[in-house]
């Protein structure tokens, strides 16, 4: 049998008086430390946990009498608490509820009744994950509500101001805590208990991810006395194991006491069971830890399709496409969101986890359609929408005719900024008014400002070209017969005005032609300044008459040559007819 631990006070009692009003159980066991059984560690894990204990302590107050003979005050301690924590963040609120189911000595028979109310609160201060160590503060208030006859109370408050320091190397954590209590002056015969300081050294090993064995150190020092023999010191030896993973942990330990101090037992038994958050993380915070979840990183959406695997399951997506008359629309659809696009059809039912999407549903003949559509995390969801008709486009055809009516070769038509399309070749367009345009090499170039179609409406449309007697190339405009003026003189003839026309209609047609330079040449028969002086007049004159069509007279510049560039050297009628000229360059062009 272990030897009494007896201690040196003598208590302000006598046989048959009442105990003292000092409390000999000084083990309080840990609110919420995952470690160890005594000492307190800097966090916790986020959440509700809840933990009961029951522990057992033995002559943890003795009075040795003058002849020696023993004295137990305090003889058997069987305790319960109920302990209730709530942590978030760097903050951690707790409730203590310790009840004596059994407590008694020499002169106090067993009594079972409520112990002080512990109100504990503690804030980290550095977590020790983020750094070298873990600190954090705690304070504590005990409450005078003690209705037990043994010295296991105080007559007034209590209080604590506690400083903690830990530290995790691998699977072993080391914490210490250390600071002062605060409780009513008790006068003993040789000794007055009051305020004291407290220490607390704690190692917790984890053995794998479910369990692992403790150690603590505590004592404490009376204020008034620090010399005092009436110091403990006691040693506790512990586990623990996880046995379900949703926060079921059992925890055990025994000790003795390492020194006769008041407080320290013969013996101390402790037996817990809790349910905790789990120490392992749950990273994606859905209530399954990570050794569990088979998807650590994504949270089970708990939508009643295999819920207990902890990963998430799409929802399978219905989509219905119907016309305004009801009638179902066979539709292409591409649901769009942060996560990328999910192609797919009404025919098939897409797979998409829930959240925010765009989808865009697209038909032949429908006007295409963009919705948001929220998806929930279920096992099915239906989609509906309605598709518009689109307009039926027109049909036109083109046909382009000479002025006999018969079909131009080669020739092209088209739209507006439109490469254009072969004589008689159909296109559809949406219903409207439309300008076309129509051309071929001989021909004047023609548009037609007031073709309308309806919706749907086929229609065929006949273009005459007029023939032109110019054809633009690269550098000039190429006329095909030649500009005639009366005898000697600078006045053009009417046979040449068609010709002419034809120039101002193909310089309005191509405004690209910034600038076309007029020139006037004569045969060689008659002086050479003459010739000059006559050129120039005859090449103003052309120039006039197209500014009178509407040719703006900046695009237009003239000037005469005489005899100077004759196209034939000979001196023959044949060839003064080809020297008398007036000839069209293009200078400037803004293409």
């Amino acid at each position: 049998m272990i030897t009494l631990l007896l201690t040196t006070l003598a208590l302000a009692q006598t046989t048959g008086g009442d105990a003292p009003s000092a409390n000999g159980q000084l083990y309080r066991p840990v609110m919420d430390s995952q470690h160890t059984l005594w000492t307190n560690t800097s966090t916790s894990p986020e959440g509700f946990a809840a933990r009961g204990w029951a522990h057992y302590a033995r002559d943890p107050v003795v009075y040795v009498n003058e002849d020696g003979s023993a004295n137990r005050v305090l003889g058997d301690v069987l305790q319960m608490d109920v302990l209730g924590s709530w942590s978030k963040g760097p903050m951690r609120l707790g409730l203590d509820v310790p009840i004596y189911v059994r407590s008694g000595g020499d002169q106090v028979g067993g009594e079972t009744g409520l112990g002080d109310l512990i109100v504990d609160g503690r804030g980290t201060l550095v977590d020790r994950d983020e750094a070298a160590v873990g600190l954090a503060l705690a304070m504590r208030a005990g409450l005078p509500t003690t209705t037990v006859q043994a010295p296991l109370g105080s007559r007034g408050l209590s209080f604590e101001v506690e400083g903690i320091v830990d530290k995790k190397i691998g699977r072993t954590l080391l914490a210490a805590n250390t600071g002062v209590k605060f409780v009513p002056t008790n006068e003993l015969e040789n000794i007055t208990l009051n305020d004291q300081l407290f220490v607390r050294l704690g190692a917790g090993r984890e053995l794998g991810d479910r369990a692992g064995v403790s150690l603590d150190l505590a004592t404490h020092l009376n204020v008034a006395d620090m010399a005092s023999d009436a110091t403990p010191l006691e040693a506790l030896v512990g586990g623990w194991g996880r046995v379900s993973d949703k926060g079921l942990v059992l925890r055990g330990g025994a000790g003795t006491g390492l020194s006769p101090g008041f407080g320290a037992p013969i013996a101390r038994v402790v037996i817990g069971v809790g349910m905790e958050p789990p120490d392992v993380p749950d990273t994606d915070g859905d209530g399954y830890i990570d050794t569990v979840d088979q998807c650590p990183l994504q949270p089970e959406d708990f939508d009643g399709v295999a819920d207990e695997d902890g990963c998430r399951e799409p929802t399978v997506v219905m989509v219905s496409v119907t016309d305004p008359d009801g009638g179902l629309v066979v539709s292409e659809f591409l649901f769009s969101s942060m996560g990328g696009d999910v192609p797919g059809a009404t025919a098939a039912p897409a797979m998409l986890y829930g959240g925010s999407y765009t989808i865009s549903l697209s038909a032949p003949g429908y006007l295409p359609l963009t919705e948001s559509a929220q998806i929930p995390d279920a096992e099915t969801h239906m989609l509906s929408y309605v598709l518009e008709p689109a307009a039926k486009p027109g049909k036109l055809t083109v046909v382009i005719v000479d002025q006999d009516e018969n079909p131009v070769a080669g020739a092209t038509w088209g739209l507006p900024n439109s490469p254009g399309e072969d004589n008689g070749a159909m296109i559809e367009v949406d219903a409207g008014s439309y300008y076309l345009w129509a051309k071929a090499d001989g021909y004047r170039l023609a548009d037609k400002p007031s073709v309308r179609l309806a919706e749907g409406e086929e229609l065929t449309y006949t273009i005459r070209l007029q023939p032109t007697k110019v054809e633009l190339t690269a550098e000039r405009i190429d006329i095909k017969e030649s500009v005639y003026f009366e005898t000697a003189k600078a006045v053009i003839k009417s046979e040449s005005f068609g010709l002419l026309d034809d120039v101002a209609a193909l310089l309005r047609d191509h405004p690209e032609l910034t600038l076309i330079r007029i020139e006037g040449h004569t045969d060689s028969r008659g002086s050479a300044s003459y010739n000059l002086e006559l050129s120039g007049r005859r090449a103003a004159a052309v120039k006039t008459y197209l500014e009178e069509s509407g040719i703006a007279a900046e695009r237009l510049v003239s000037e005469g040559f005489g005899e100077s560039k004759p196209i034939d050297d000979r001196n023959v009628a044949e060839a003064w007819e080809q020297n008398r000229r007036v000839d069209f360059f293009v200078a400037e062009r803004s293409d």
